[in-house]
């Protein structure tokens, strides 16, 4: 793009980051999961919901070296994974054209180890098309799964995603989510995101969600 072409609508323009983002880490020989926003199946998010940037989930080791491989096609690093969160989870970076990528190496709330972790959303998941560029996302499951996880770290009883999801989802479909939540070692947080993380008192983490969902560090 160049200073005098029109502007992309956002949508677009996101969906477009997807693919590009894809490209590099095919480039580089790095394997990704596309998360959250638009990588999403249709309706696990309520109507009108936007998304404003990328988030891929990548294998530990490989998080840095795609950092790296994005660093070589204009991303430039705005927080690292040691200064994103108290979790050390991700790491931000910004192109001028494409926006925002968040590189996940790891997802809060998943209690397995990382790299089980991403080979089990994998194994799961499916190949989407996003503007046209062949992605790997998580099944349906491990993806309302993971939308639940992150709202778990909004201060609050039950936010706008996760209330979603109770609503759409049906009784099958949310027992599927707890079995996922089950394989991931994930149940605390889904707890946590569903208003019920009173039932859980007794796990070591408690304390951790409890002050997340009172307002602390996410």
């Amino acid at each position: 793009m160049t200073a005098d072409a029109p502007l992309l609508p956002l949508d677009a323009r996101i969906r477009l980051a997807h693919a590009v983002v894809q490209a590099v880490a095919d480039d580089a020989g790095i394997e990704v999961l596309h998360i959250k926003g638009y990588a999403v199946d249709p309706g696990l998010y309520r109507e009108g919901r936007r998304s404003t940037d990328v988030d891929v989930l990548a294998r530990p080791d490989d998080a840095e070296p795609l950092l790296e491989a994005l660093a070589r096609n204009g991303w430039r690093v705005r927080t690292s994974f040691r200064t994103g969160s108290p979790f050390e989870h991700a790491a931000v970076a910004r192109h001028d054209d494409w926006g925002w990528v968040d590189v996940h190496r790891r997802m809060p709330g998943l209690g397995i180890a990382p790299d089980l972790a991403f080979d089990r959303l994998r194994a799961s998941g499916k190949t989407v098309a996003i503007a046209g560029v062949p992605c790997r996302v998580p099944g349906a499951d491990h993806q309302a799964l993971l939308i639940m996880v992150h709202d778990a770290r909004t201060p609050g009883r039950i936010n706008a995603d996760a209330r979603h999801l109770l609503h759409v989802l049906d009784e099958a479909a949310l027992a599927r989510v707890e079995a996922a939540a089950g394989e991931l070692d994930a149940g605390l947080a889904l707890a946590a995101a569903t208003g019920r993380l009173d039932e859980h008192r007794d796990h070591p983490d408690h304390p951790l969600w409890a002050a997340i969902r009172a307002g602390g560090d996410r």
